[in-house]
């Protein structure tokens, strides 16, 4: 895979779903194609409902993970609504699963954009690069930028155009300005 960079993704695990190989490691993929990506920190409940439904509507899976269904139901999301945006994907797509999650979205359907969004598991944020932040895990570098804990349930996080926006439930955007 190639990508053009605009951003980078990390997570720690405690907790999976399948066995420790390369076919369930992050990120998992929507398809061959890989339309959508994610990375998952977390655990969903329901997610082998989710699996069920998809496998009917035509879906296939290579791993054994709770991420891949929701890298498939966003697929799924936007075939049914391709003039969906890519927040507006996420936001049905978060409002199927039941658990705990911080999630990050990336897709070639919506180059140079991120979506992340979290439900009771922590998310950080930063922006710019070769600073040093301390985390209760391991050192994370940045310079001359900023880092700060995404504390919303429930609003995500999109960025792209080199801003971050967030967009609560009741859909009027909260610019954050920042220089990415």
């Amino acid at each position: 895979m190639q990508y053009k960079i605009h951003c980078g993704i990390a997570h720690t695990r405690w907790a999976t779903h399948g066995s420790p190989k390369d076919v369930n490691s992050h990120p998992q993929r929507s398809n061959e194609k890989n339309e959508f990506m994610v990375v998952h920190n977390g655990i969903i409940t329901n997610y082998r409902e989710i699996k069920e439904y998809l496998k009917k509507k035509g879906h296939n899976f290579e791993s054994e993970t709770d991420t891949e269904v929701i890298a498939k139901l966003a697929q799924h999301i936007h075939d049914l609504y391709p003039d969906f945006s890519f927040r507006q994907v996420v936001e049905v797509v978060i409002q199927q699963l039941e658990g705990a999650f911080a999630l990050a979205f990336k897709s070639s359907k919506f180059p140079g954009q991120l979506v992340a969004t979290r439900r009771g598991s922590p998310l950080l944020v930063g922006i710019k690069s070769n600073s040093r932040l301390q985390t209760n895990y391991f050192p994370v570098l940045f310079s001359r930028g900023s880092c700060f804990p995404w504390a919303d349930d429930h609003r995500p996080l999109e960025e792209g155009k080199r801003a971050f926006s967030t967009f609560p439930s009741n859909r009027y955007s909260t610019q954050r300005s920042a220089e990415v």
